[in-house]
Formats: C-alpha cells, structure tokens, sequence
C-alpha cells in the first residue's frame, strides 16, 4: 500500500434488508475501484444501528478529491444500485495517521 497521509472513513446506515443488497454492489464493483485509489477496509456492523464502513487512504485529500472524480467520470463509483440500499444518513471523517501507523 502507498503511504498515505489522510485516511478517510464513510459510514452509511443500511435500510431495512440492505446488508446483501449493498455487499452484492460493493463486491462487484470494488475491483474497478481499487485501480483508482485502493480501499483499505471495508466492513460491516449489525450491532446497533446496522450500518457499512469503508476506509480509503489518501495522500492528500486532493488526491481524495481526484479520484473520487475519476471513479465517478469512468462511471465506476459508486457502486450501480448499491446507494438504493442505504439510507440518506452518511458520516465521513478524515485521519492523519500518527508517527506509528503503518499507513504514515
């Protein structure tokens, strides 16, 4: 993995029944995906609100913004039928890694 200076969490909450729907989308569409900018994690939790996590690291957040263009011009992002499944409510954060992480 390129080293990476910001790393950027999106967490999206599921509608009622959208867990496979939304695994089903990502998994075809991730590869395409990972030729842009890689994905480190993406995850799911059911405890609480059931909701889809994925982490993408960045050099900068410039970077972020290019590829994210890109993903979307190429019409590889986001995934086709996989935001059907999710509910409006979206909560991205950015990180800086610190000194130990192996993502610095």
């Amino acid at each position: 993995m390129a080293p990476s200076t910001k790393s950027v969490r999106s967490t999206y909450d599921f509608k009622t029944g959208g867990l496979p729907h939304t695994l089903d989308k990502w998994e075809q569409a991730l590869p395409a995906r990972q030729q842009v900018s890689p994905c480190l994690v993406a995850m799911y939790a059911l405890d609480g609100r059931p909701r889809f996590t994925q982490i993408w690291p960045y050099a900068s957040l410039d970077a972020r913004s290019a590829a994210r263009a890109t993903a979307v011009q190429q019409g590889i992002w986001p995934p086709k039928g996989g935001p059907d499944w999710l509910t409006p409510t979206m909560h991205s954060q950015v990180f800086v890694p610190t000194a130990v992480s192996p993502l610095k």
